[in-house]
């Protein structure tokens, strides 16, 4: 089985740091390396006289997928998610009963902000495995892309009930009660997350923002000035 391409998701953002031109070069050759290798994989089966046309076809499949992975989890590690899905949906055509690449796809479809497929996917792999946090996560997310925020909320609430210790879970509930209008729950469950991760730049500037507009300017400052403090570079914190 593939390894999967992250370990958690959530509708929380986190920023990634800017990409550079040397990474994309080092990118390029992965890549090309990758798909040499294969070529010459293929050119090995088919020159091999001494087998059926259905071995050297199995031997040719399987080069793919291997290589697909590699392609698949090395495009999504650089956040080029683009180049990412024409790899994850083959593999998932390749065998639709796979967990993981059904999962890597809906997760790679999230990225790129396409919510509709996945959503599908995201209901397939929960009725398979109701009690996997990870894929009723995975489902909010796509809810949330979609603007169906309420059903995102019905399942990140899963999501944390089954892993009530996962501050990413609870600070994405904070988000969506956020986005529904609900600003007190918005910031109970945030501050439920900064009480596993207190050092949580971003929520802590949620915070902030929910009890300013509550008019509330004396937490509203706290929580700011907690943010500057955990990240005095930060421009975006004023």
């Amino acid at each position: 089985m593939a390894p999967e391409i992250s370990q958690k998701d959530s509708v929380t953002v986190y920023n990634s740091p800017p990409e550079t031109k040397r990474p994309d070069i080092n990118l390029k050759i992965q890549v090309d390396n990758i798909k040499a290798e294969l070529s010459k994989e293929i050119n090995i089966a088919l020159s091999m006289n001494d087998i059926s046309i259905k071995e050297q076809s199995t031997l040719i499949k399987k080069s793919r997928l291997d290589s697909y992975c590699k392609l698949t989890i090395l495009y999504s590690q650089h956040n080029k998610y683009d180049k990412a899905l024409p790899y994850a949906a083959a593999l998932y055509q390749m065998d639709m009963n796979n967990e993981v690449f059904k999962y890597n796809l809906a997760n790679i479809l999230n990225k790129l902000n396409s919510g509709k497929i996945a959503i599908v996917l995201g209901l397939n792999l929960i009725r398979s495995h109701p009690d996997n946090p990870q894929y009723h996560s995975l489902l909010a997310t796509s809810y949330s892309i979609e603007n169906k925020h309420s059903e995102a909320l019905k399942y990140m609430l899963i999501a944390s009930s089954i892993s009530p210790n996962e501050f990413e879970y609870l600070a994405s509930i904070g988000l969506l009660y956020k986005k529904l209008g609900n600003i007190h729950s918005a910031i109970e469950y945030y501050r439920k997350s900064l009480e596993i991760n207190p050092n949580n730049v971003s929520v802590n500037m949620e915070i902030s923002e929910l009890y300013y507009m509550q008019r509330n300017n004396t937490l509203s400052k706290k929580f700011l000035m907690i943010a500057k403090s955990l990240s005095p570079d930060n421009k975006l914190i004023q």
